[in-house]
């Protein structure tokens, strides 16, 4: 597993119309995404 860095960055992605999430890690043996709803106002 590499630390998050300019050389390797979290990569985000969007679903819908306000969601969106980063993928924190990405391995065959384990995936951890954060994912949440932006706030509109």
């Amino acid at each position: 597993m590499l630390p998050v860095s300019k050389y390797q960055p979290i990569v985000h992605y969007q679903w819908g119309d306000v969601c969106g999430g980063w993928m924190l890690v990405d391995s065959e043996e384990l995936s951890v995404k954060q994912e949440s709803r932006y706030n509109i106002i």
